[in-house]
């Protein structure tokens, strides 16, 4: 049984005021202040089992006085814990003998005794009100849904499995084929219409990741009903890869002729989700220029005059979706349930068939219904769903049908579920949640609490994982371990959520294209997202922001609201891509003393104040996206900092007093750090993740003596909870000193990772004891079959991604039948020329995913190219970067015609990703024929540009697209050139 949350959306904050009063009580001596603090939790606790009861049955009508009297409650609940928080948190008066002294403790308590006061009469107030209006429990009420906590995703999800491409296999082919670059060189546009939740954005994804590594740029757009051009043009620019302040003055016309220009010479493909006007289409077509590359456009939509020849689609290029048949519809049901799909109990499957039947072949429903029931076994939990989602057959294939299976889905949730489902209305439509940043968030909202062995993060794991196999949130990146990394809420859920969210109060949202929702009286929840209007100011000035307890800022040249009057604020999450108004905005910092959770995405911020120190309660301190040089010293006075997150910051001194500290990155160890300051390191027992950049030379003269204090450190940590540690190197800066110096056991560690120039001589050697190592990022200067053999040892590996200068004695690549017997994915990085690669029978049993990137030049000085991969017998990926500098045309070809005809004979039919990297450098002989150089256009060999939503930099660029940003983890949606550098740009960005 998970313990209460503190905050929920239908208790409000009362489980935090019920714990805080009990606080007060342990600590009062008086009898009679004693019974008053009593009282109050009485009363309180009576009203809280009200409410709880009458949660779990809210799916019946209820009384307007029941309902009116519990938002008066909840939101009671709010203003007493701002009285208490502000009680608290006020100077209490020591214990000297002064008089001065005395007088402060007479007054301190005359102010105690008054906020008891104040509280109760709000709570008396709230009582007499529920006997005014017959507020009472109905004994037929259900009592709350219990709060279980799951340990994980259905087996269905664990393992990579998409519940909804059941039924559209064939339809995706057909779509590929249309879609096929190298068909017509001629711009081809193609549409998917459908009604609602029937899975158009579904397919639409798998046909999108399935032909995005064949065009130079491509991207996904979500566009909203209601979005005007400007908004839809400048999303679209955006994601590939333009600066904002590249276009914020551009009106329609000037945006349109920008995007064009920028298209003109690539081959791209773009997804358009859910078009919902004619005209506004018919205008923004006119940005796609047709360039004869082969570029593609994909549209979804569920109004059938978009999908017409008269708005540019051929008629063999309009996809009409239609509802699954009984035999898909039933094969869905059943696999997201029982897993295998044919194992349904004979006691079920008569109600299980007439709740397809109220499904209406529609997935969505399918899914969220089938979701709801995989937690079920009992015959008359089915009877109550079915009953519960219409008793007219084939209404729930309608969007109103669809809102009542997503009502009982909604009121089947435990509460602490529901309050973190609701939340997901504070992100846009479509916006690509990180996981992990939406958890801290959870945290520092009082949504979750640790609960025996498992910590607040490990609860809000199970939590995002229970969201998910209830089919209420999508994932979006799933990594080599099966955990994801994010997610997005599909249209007509978010929908959902955003007016259910209004109707509680409990976000209030603001942006451009719709105006104010959710506004009330009292707002504790504001999501601003401000564009360049003058109309944004009014609303800053029209709301009291004393109440607020989370504000999520998206702004562009726009006053900040003061932070001054922020009193009651948890979370602050600021993002701005425009010049702020206030360059001193930060000094008031430390007014929100509340705060739990700041994170500040904007270039605008350079420095952070010593105030920061009087965040006492802060748990998140992300910077990663600020462009701020240095921390100040009070930071270490920060003492329940539970992520500390920056990029590239020296380390602060003293950082040892951070004890509950569990991530520290990614911060700068430079020779002016102390010795003293690395051996702090050390003393952060709770520490699991630590990133860090070593940046001094070995002729620095204090290098020896803080490499010894940095080892010290690591070993301390590894004899801990240390599980990831990211290690870079600044230019020149060597790690020669962590070869053979590591002694601890690093018994926890699941990744190590380098990103840097520098190259290990050897394999080191405490690396051959890591027993738990899942992840392993190395650069090895020359490696063979005995430095291959060391690595298939480590008996927990699931990816490695292995860069090497050369190969011992000019030796191919070959793996041998001994070891890596988990491995699932494998980079193989070769700075010079690869003419073999051999997996010999028994190798790599479980590898599905294999990178190759190599020189050609010089393949045939030996024996000329071999290529063997028919013993991989789980491949179903397979890409291979060849690097092309002063190769000869016949070289290139004999190499790609050796991968291509194993690849077509390998038993697993795996997926062929085939780059040539530097091109333009072939010799090329007479009449040899060169493939699509457009194609090729994002391959140079620039620098990596990083556009995540942490904005952190790697040089090498495949880490990002095996295993997502090293800072962050998010996945690349789309690859470009701009000026020669090849950039990535990740999910959606806010603003």
């Amino acid at each position: 049984m998970a313990a209460q949350a503190m905050v929920t959306a239908s208790t409000g904050a009362m489980n935090s005021v019920l714990s805080k009063l009990a606080t007060l009580l342990e600590d009062e001596c008086n009898p009679h202040t004693r019974n008053r603090i009593i009282a109050l939790r009485c009363a309180l606790t009576s009203m809280r089992s009200f409410l709880e009861r009458r949660a779990a049955a809210s799916m019946k009508d209820m009384d307007p006085l029941v309902e009116g009297w519990m938002k008066q409650v909840r939101d009671m609940t709010y203003d007493l814990e701002d009285c208490i928080d502000d009680f608290v948190c006020s100077d209490a008066p020591g214990n000297t003998n002064s008089v001065a002294q005395l007088i402060k403790v007479v007054t301190w308590r005359r102010q105690y005794t008054s906020l008891l006061q104040e509280l109760k009469e709000q709570v008396s107030g709230a009582s007499e009100r529920r006997w005014r209006y017959g507020v009472v429990c109905d004994p037929g009420d259900p009592l709350p849904i219990p709060s279980v906590v799951t340990n994980g995703l259905l087996p269905v999800f664990s393992a990579h499995v998409g519940c909804g491409l059941v039924g559209i296999e064939g339809s995706r082919d057909r779509l590929i084929k249309l879609l096929d670059p190298d068909d017509k060189k001629q711009l081809k546009m193609v549409s998917i219409v459908g009604s609602r939740g029937i899975g158009k954005t579904t397919l639409a994804m798998d046909v999108y990741q399935s032909l995005k590594e064949r065009f130079n740029c491509h991207t996904i757009v979500s566009v909203s009903s209601g979005d005007d051009l400007r908004i839809i043009l400048t999303s679209i620019l955006s994601q590939v890869g333009v600066q904002e302040h590249d276009f914020r003055e551009c009106d329609e016309e000037q945006l349109i002729h920008k995007l064009s220009e920028l298209l003109k010479t690539r081959r791209y493909f773009i997804v358009i989700e859910d078009i919902w006007d004619v005209s506004a289409w018919k205008i923004i077509r006119w940005a796609f220029p047709d360039n004869g590359c082969g570029s593609r456009i994909l549209v979804t939509t569920c109004i059938s005059s978009i999908a017409s020849p008269s708005c540019y689609f051929g008629k063999d290029d309009i996809f009409k979706m239609v509802p699954l048949s009984d035999t898909e519809a039933r094969k869905l049901f059943f696999m997201r349930i029982f897993h295998p799909e044919d194992c349904c109990p004979l006691h079920l499957k008569e109600n299980s068939f007439d709740i397809l039947k109220k499904c209406g072949g529609i997935p969505l429903a399918i899914i969220t219904v089938a979701s709801l029931l995989a937690t079920k076994s009992d015959e008359n939990e089915w009877k109550r769903v079915r009953d519960a989602i219409g008793s007219v057959f084939g209404k729930s294939a309608t969007p109103e049908g669809m809102k009542q299976i997503l009502h009982v889905a909604y009121f089947d949730l435990p509460v602490h579920l529901r309050t973190c489902l609701l939340y997901l209305s504070i992100f846009p439509k479509g916006y690509v949640i990180n996981k992990a940043q939406l958890i801290r968030r959870w945290m520092g909202e009082g949504f979750i609490i640790e609960e025996h062995v498992k910590s607040s993060e490990e609860v809000g794991e199970c939590y995002f994982s229970e969201l998910v196999n209830r089919g209420l949130i999508q994932p979006v990146c799933i990594r080599y371990d099966g955990r994801i990394e994010s997610c997005q809420v599909q249209n007509m859920i978010w929908d959902f959520i955003l007016s259910k969210s209004s109707e509680e109060n409990f976000v209030t949202r603001y942006d451009d294209r719709h105006g104010i929702f959710g506004l009330q009286d009292r707002i504790r929840r504001l999501s601003l997202y401000c564009g360049r209007h003058e109309k944004d100011s009014f609303i800053l000035s029209a709301i009291t922001a004393s109440h607020i307890r989370s504000l999520t800022i998206v702004v562009t040249d726009k006053e900040m609201p003061t932070l001054a009057n922020f009193q009651a604020l948890r979370v602050l999450d600021v993002e701005s891509s425009g010049e702020l108004e206030d360059d001193n905005y930060l000094q008031k910092i430390g007014k929100p003393r509340l705060l739990k959770y700041l994170r500040l995405q904007t270039k605008r911020f350079t420095e952070l104040p010593e105030q920061v120190a009087e965040l006492q309660f802060l748990q998140t301190l992300d910077l990663t996206s600020a462009l701020i040089s240095r921390l100040p010293h009070s930071i270490v006075r920060l003492k329940q900092l539970i992520y500390l997150l920056v990029k590239n910051i020296k380390l602060p001194d003293e950082i040892g007093e951070l004890q509950v500290l569990q991530e520290l990155s990614h911060v700068e160890v430079e020779s002016s750090n102390s010795p003293n300051s690395l051996e702090e390191l050390g003393r952060l027992s709770r520490l699991r993740v630590l990133g860090l950049n070593w940046c001094i030379s070995d002729t620095d003269s204090s290098m020896e003596i803080c490499a010894d204090s940095l080892i010290s450190s690591l070993d301390k940590l590894g004899s801990s909870n240390l599980q990831s540690l990211h290690i870079g190197t600044g230019s020149g800066c060597s790690l020669d000193f962590l070869l053979d110096s590591l002694s601890a056991p690093f018994n926890h560690l699941h990744e190590f990772r380098m990103t840097s120039d520098y190259y290990f001589p050897k394999i080191p050697g405490w690396m051959t004891t890591l027993v738990s190592l899942r992840v392993l990022e190395i650069n090895i200067d020359t490696v063979g079959e005995e430095a291959l053999k060391i690595l298939g040892k480590l008996p927990s590996l699931l990816v490695l991604l292995l860069s090497v200068k050369s190969l011992a004695q000019n030796q191919g690549l070959t793996i041998t039948s001994c070891g890596f017997r988990c491995l699932k994915q494998f980079d193989f990085i070769c700075s010079n020329v690869l003419d073999m690669v051999m997996f010999e029978q028994g190798s790599m049993l479980a590898l599905e995913n294999l990178h190759l990137k190599f020189r050609v030049k010089g393949v045939f000085v030996n024996y000329g190219f071999q290529f063997d991969i028919e013993h991989i017998a789980a491949l179903r990926y397979l890409r291979v970067d060849i690097a092309c500098e002063d190769a000869e045309a016949r070289e290139m070809e004999v190499v790609e015609d050796a991968i291509r005809s194993a690849t077509s004979t390998h038993p697993g039919h795996p997926r062929l990703e085939l780059r040539r990297l530097g091109e333009e450098d072939v010799m090329h002989g007479e009449g040899t024929d060169v493939e699509s150089e457009e194609m090729m256009e994002e391959d140079h060999t620039s620098p990596a540009v990083s556009c995540c939503p942490c904005n952190f930099y790697v040089a090498d660029f495949h880490t990002h697209l095996t295993d997502g940003c090293v800072n962050c983890r998010e996945l690349p949606t789309t690859i470009i050139t701009l000026s020669g550098h090849i950039c990535y740009i990740f999910g959606t960005s806010l603003s």
